[in-house]
């Protein structure tokens, strides 16, 4: 008997293939799938949102086990997971092959078994169309070349699996499941979304195609070789994972309502894209060396912004969608029951005056590692021309505050980054039809000013701080971004005074932070309840740290977040910590959390932190 109590959130293993992707727990199940070729299709596994009834797909010994290992094969996203029983060893290697242009469904999802002694694995799979909620017809498909065929339906919408060993498997038609025991030597599955069976499965040409696609990205895309460096590695193929390699646009993270609080209302559907989270995501992987996927973006950001520049919402869909209406899947009683879960995100009508600054920043990131194009160059002129316009006005800040409008002092901070990367860009002469020495010194004008303001109105001088908004006392752990988009120096006295009241006010004795203090009621952030320590923000005080010349701190800071990673380096967005080791909270992987682990870990190579200790392993 297996529980239907939540997995834990840090057990879960991600997968992907560029268009869908999986989340495996601990049990052997596949908890967490999209049933379509992009990352916000309705689930087609949904236990870890619901419950066993939601949907999901179990392959695990029969009777009393012991789970011996489970890792990622190097440089790979193929999940290696070894139990052992008394009667023998079985391995299960898990994973997506990269999606082949013309001849692949996607969302194929493999899953191998292999057996050792006298050991026979249970299997059930229990797919559930429209977010876990309606019960397919099963029928058989046949058999050939040495494989089987079952499809499960539901009207038009339609998943295959495909079997290829010695399994005995029986269709539950009241249940629209598929049941059985595998006891072969070796047996592959295979899930094809749609109604196609495939004619060879060929599972160690699929095995070896997904390996070497890892493997060549992790040499093509990683420079990083100091400390942690199998953590960074792994950050930088998640990031790479949560890519939508249609578009070319970075997902914030592959799930949708994991809490930031279990059992209460902090529950979001981040499987879309964030110009913020993209913007810090890009920075992470030319930080860590990474040239695959920039122009890709590029072309996706300028098709998307289009001739709208004054009007782009912060965030879109894979596809470039300015709707996503937010919405709660009632049927779902939530992770651990936590409710509402939801689909959309709400914050696409907000005004964020951040956006303009991250989207130029993200230009000339990649500028700087691939060079300018004479269309990207001209979109970061506009969005400063826009950002100069705008900066006056209050928004809702990054962290989408549902309490209101504020002069929040990152956001006008982040209006002045616009400024700077189209005043430098004006000035330098890199293209040479938008090289006008008088409009740079014009921006730069526009620039100081800006930056003048935030001095004298995001700055108290009592408490020897930046604030979160102008005229408050509250603190924000974003103003730790300063000094990296280089607003201020980072050994600037005020920036140190920011630095140190955010280590008093917000972090724990580990360095874990919070974004901003939640009294419990219904806060300034405009909802009920608390959240976990942000690691984003717990990463950028280990760059801080280590810019100060603080790497002592920061190295301890960074080690402590780094057991957080746990056994696979996968980071949702928070972490709760506690008597017995704390836990994961919130989207699932989230691609921030793994951005800022990158830079932080640059930050701490190459400020000698970690001088004289193992390079290459973490302590």
């Amino acid at each position: 008997m297996y529980s239907s109590h939540s997995p834990a959130i840090e057990t879960f293993a991600f997968l992907s293939n560029g268009q869908s992707s999986a989340l495996l727990d601990a049990s052997g199940a596949v908890s967490y799938m999209p049933g379509g070729d992009r990352p916000d299709s309705e689930l087609l596994f949904a236990r870890a949102l619901g419950s066993e009834d939601n949907g999901l797909w179990r392959i695990r010994p029969h009777g009393t086990c012991t789970l011996e290992s489970r890792r990622y094969l190097p440089d790979t996203m193929i999940l290696e997971t070894v139990w052992r029983t008394e009667k023998g060893k079985a391995t299960v290697l898990d994973y997506m092959p990269p999606i082949r242009p013309g001849s692949d469904a996607p969302g194929r999802l493999f899953r191998e078994v292999r057996l050792q002694g006298q050991i026979a694995m249970d299997f059930e799979i229990r797919p559930r169309f429209h977010d876990g909620r309606t019960v397919p017809e099963v029928t058989e498909a046949g058999t050939a070349h040495r494989w089987a065929g079952w499809r499960f339906r539901d009207g038009d919408q339609v998943v295959s699996l495909a079997a290829q060993g010695m399994a005995s498997l029986a269709k539950d038609p009241d249940d629209g499941a598929l049941r059985g025991t595998v006891y072969g030597r070796t047996t592959a599955f295979v899930l094809t979304l749609g109604p196609d069976l495939p004619r060879a499965m060929a599972p160690l040409g699929r095995r070896k195609a997904t390996r070497d696609r890892g493997r060549r990205w992790v040499a093509g895309n990683v420079s990083y070789e100091g400390r942690y460096a199998e953590l960074v590695k792994r950050s930088m193929l998640t990031l790479d994972g949560l890519r939508y390699a249609p578009t070319g646009a970075y997902i914030a993270a592959a799930t949708t309502s994991l809490p930031e609080e279990l059992g209460g209302v902090r529950n979001w559907d981040y499987q879309h894209h964030w110009w913020r989270d993209a913007e810090i995501t890009l920075d992470a992987l030319i930080a860590g060396g990474a040239e695959e996927g920039l122009e890709a973006w590029r072309r996706f950001a300028l098709e998307t912004i289009g001739n709208d520049v004054a009007g782009v919402p912060i965030m879109c869909g894979v596809g470039g969608e300015r709707e996503l209406p937010e919405r709660v899947i009632e049927h779902l009683s939530g992770y651990e029951g936590s409710r509402p879960v939801r689909r959309g995100n709400a914050a696409i009508d907000q005004f964020q005056l951040d956006v303009y600054g991250s989207i130029a920043h993200a230009f000339a990131r990649i500028a700087s590692k691939i060079g300018w194009t004479p269309e990207s160059a001209r979109m970061v002129m506009e969005l400063a021309r826009v950002a100069e316009t705008r900066w006056t006005e209050p928004d809702s800040g990054l962290w989408e505050s549902r309490g209101g409008l504020k002069h929040h002092t990152y956001s006008k901070a982040m209006a002045w980054v616009a400024l700077d990367c189209a005043s430098d860009l004006a000035g330098s002469g890199v293209v040479p039809e938008l090289h006008d020495p008088r409009e740079a010194g014009r921006l730069r004008a526009v620039a100081d000013l800006i930056r003048a303001d935030v001095l004298t109105h995001g700055f108290d001088s009592d408490q020897g701080s930046f604030t979160q908004s102008y005229g408050a006392r509250d603190l924000d752990a974003a103003l730790l971004r300063l000094p990296l988009v280089g607003f201020i120096a980072a050994s600037d006295p005020r920036m140190v005074g920011t630095l140190d009241a955010l280590m008093d006010q917000l972090a724990d004795d580990q360095g874990f932070m919070l974004r901003y203090r939640t009294p419990g009621d219904r806060s300034a952030d405009g909802l009920p309840g608390h959240e976990g320590r942000f690691l984003l923000c717990s990463f950028w005080l280990v760059e801080v740290l280590a810019m100060v010349g603080r790497g002592k701190e920061a190295a301890a800071v960074f080690d402590a977040l780094a057991g957080v990673a746990g056994g696979l380096g996968l980071l949702a967005e928070e972490f709760q910590p506690s008597a017995d080791g704390g836990r994961q909270l919130g989207n699932f992987p989230q691609a921030f959390s793994h951005a800022s682990l990158i830079r932080a870990a640059v930050a701490l190579h190459r400020s000698g932190a970690w001088k004289g200790t193992s390079w290459g392993t973490a302590a």
